[in-house]
């Protein structure tokens, strides 16, 4: 199991709201009662193919909700994703986000309506809070994934329809997760001190 999983468990209340975030900003975004948002977070793809913000800022755009959109991480090819970002700097329905705690992370995602993008935490625990993730390209290729993602090329199209797919597959979703087991914490302190031995 992944102790990482079990902790957000652990601090993340069931209750917890979008009004519970730490943004960490002057400005702490708002949202209407209610109101739909997207969570997108995409990396650059070292090995096989360029990631398109654009084709997914299209995608996403089409169904005029708040988009939450994270900052990639610092992988080479980052630099043309960051450029990309800035034509959504005046876009009143995106809130660019360079980080956040984990805690406030995870909150954001379980409050969203879809989690977007090609980033390991859609793969990991995404599932433990009943979201659909929507895994685009390659990055996470061959890695076991829950039952919340769906998998999607690079495709305006087909961003959409599984968008639309997975805001079907939610209210379905129990929050099973194939890397959430109880007490892994605990079973791997003691497999580590027994190594030691």
């Amino acid at each position: 199991g992944c102790t990482a999983i079990e902790h957000l468990l652990k601090i993340v209340p069931e209750e917890s709201k979008f009004s519970d975030i730490d943004f960490n900003t002057k400005t702490k975004p708002i949202l209407k009662d209610n109101e739909e948002y997207f969570v997108v977070m995409l990396h650059p793809n070292t090995v096989k193919e360029n990631v398109s913000l654009k084709t997914v800022f299209n995608a996403v755009d089409r169904f005029n909700k708040k988009v939450f959109l994270f900052y990639p991480n610092i992988d080479a090819l980052n630099s043309s994703m960051l450029s990309e970002m800035q034509t959504k700097l005046s876009d009143p329905n995106y809130m660019i986000i360079k980080n956040l705690k984990m805690k406030n992370f995870s909150i954001l995602i379980k409050n969203s309506l879809c989690f977007i993008g090609n980033s390991s935490s859609g793969i990991r625990e995404s599932a433990s809070f009943k979201i659909p993730f929507i895994n685009l390209g390659d990055r996470q290729q061959n890695r076991e994934q829950n039952n919340n993602t769906i998998n999607c090329s690079f495709d305006e199209d087909k961003i959409v329809e599984s968008i639309k797919l997975g805001i079907k597959l939610k209210n379905k979703l129990k929050g099973e997760n194939i890397y959430y087991k109880k007490n892994s914490d605990r079973k791997s302190t003691r497999l580590n001190s027994s190594h030691q031995l």
